[in-house]
């Protein structure tokens, strides 16, 4: 099948299962959030094109919340010169925001923060602008690809995979707000993969545009965690080998959702690239302490990292006896997705593999006191290494006057190469 086809299918299934049992999809009129992204411009397109497929009359709107800069004009713009089938609306969020967040210049981005000021003046906007006789939902782009991540992130702590799947609130696609009685939430890409919205944009010729938020140079947790994990999934359909989808798919009506997807890897736009990941080893290597690191008796040529990598790839938990040397510490070559665990998670990043707890919280405890910098489910430790990045960077640039040198590319057009096993 191609991207549109498996777009339109997809969205035919989730109006099946949702809407078109309660619902007379005439009597429903749409307001899509809008970034600037594929994701949300696949969404809002998507469904429009089902509208036209299956003869509805569709009725809907977007609107964009002004939140971080200057830049914003420019994106809304970008979006109603791209987005024909319905009129897009600017809401100035600047100053809720600066006042929700208390963001400083250098922190990690306040995304989860930043999200619920789109959230609560998407609502009021909405409140405020109701269309009367309709049914109202607001539409919202998550997709299959951020839920698989965010069972890996809890993974990765621990949790409970099954107890989080079974209970797992923000995964339902559809469901009444609380604010008035026509007023709906969904989901329309919760069957969608990211990298089905990066091949059904493509065919559109849409061009993402980047939100200019703190995130394009000090990437929340959550990115942090896509980012990373993304490289260690080889398989084309990988997200459906993340343990707890089966529950998902199977609560949202859609166990054979695999059937009707497209093959490829995901390759979304990368903050922490592959230039980061290289100046970490050095910034790690710099800090160690090699009299300590001696004490510890490493004696066996199996890697921590490699039992990391076991576990991500196949959940499995390990049983094991023995601390084993980290491969950071052996100067043997590194792949790609070592590099970037080692930057984001540091060089104990394969104690994730211990079944035994206290050896775990033992490794990331040695971390600590090596380097002085703790790993906390916020993943901050990756910020003061951003920051010397960007540090050093800037004097590279005024030492060879070229102040432009090193600036992120954030349209967010995602480039890959498979053969090296980077995407960045």
């Amino acid at each position: 099948m191609d991207a549109l086809n498996v777009l339109i299918n997809k969205i035919n299934l989730f109006m099946k299962n949702n809407i078109l049992h309660t619902i007379n999809p005439n009597k429903i009129y749409w307001w899509f959030s809008l970034s600037g992204g594929k994701d949300s411009y696949t969404m809002a397109l998507a469904v429009y094109l089902w509208y036209q497929k299956y003869n509805y009359v569709f009725l809907g709107e977007g609107f964009f919340i002004k939140q971080w800069s200057d830049n914003d004009d420019k994106i809304y713009k970008h979006l109603c010169n791209n987005i024909y089938w319905m009129p897009v609306i600017m809401v100035d969020g600047i100053t809720k925001t600066n006042d929700y967040t208390c963001y400083r210049p250098g922190e990690q981005a306040p995304c989860a923060n930043c999200s619920k000021v789109r959230k609560e003046m998407g609502d009021q906007y909405i409140l405020e602008h109701l269309k009367k006789g309709y049914y109202n939902i607001i539409a919202r782009g998550l997709h299959l690809t951020d839920m698989a991540i965010s069972y890996l992130w809890r993974i990765f702590w621990r949790i409970n995979i099954t107890n989080f799947a079974e209970t797992l609130e923000k995964g339902n696609p559809f469901e009444k707000l609380a604010l008035e009685n026509d007023i709906y939430l969904a989901k329309p890409l919760c069957y969608v993969r990211e990298f089905e919205c990066e091949q059904f944009s493509k065919l559109f010729q849409y061009k993402p545009i980047c939100c200019g938020c703190p995130a394009c140079r000090y990437p929340s947790r959550r990115d942090i965690v896509e980012e990373t994990l993304r490289l260690f999934f080889k398989d084309e359909l990988w997200e459906f080998n993340v343990k707890g989808i089966d529950i998902y798919l199977n609560r949202t009506n859609a166990s054979c959702i695999k059937e009707i997807s497209l093959k490829g890897r995901e390759r979304k736009c990368s903050h922490l690239t592959l230039e980061f990941a290289d100046y970490s080893l050095k910034y790690w290597k710099a800090n160690e302490k090699k009299s300590l690191v001696d004490k510890l008796n490493f004696n066996s040529t199996n890697f921590l990292d490699n039992i990391g990598c076991n576990f991500l790839v196949k959940s499995n938990l390990y049983h094991i006896d023995d601390f084993f040397l980290p491969k950071f510490f052996s100067e043997a070559p590194l792949y790609v997705e070592e590099k970037m665990m080692i930057a984001t998670v540091g060089p104990f990043w394969g104690a994730i593999g211990y079944h035994n707890l206290s050896k775990r919280n033992y490794a990331f405890q040695l971390q600590e006191k090596i380097y002085g910098i703790k790993i906390d489910q916020l993943w901050s430790q990756v910020t003061p290494i951003l920051q010397s990045f960007y540090k050093e960077k800037e004097v590279f640039n005024y030492e060879n006057g070229k102040e432009n040198y090193f600036i992120f590319d954030c349209t967010c057009n995602s480039t890959g190469n498979n053969n090296n096993r980077n995407s960045n």
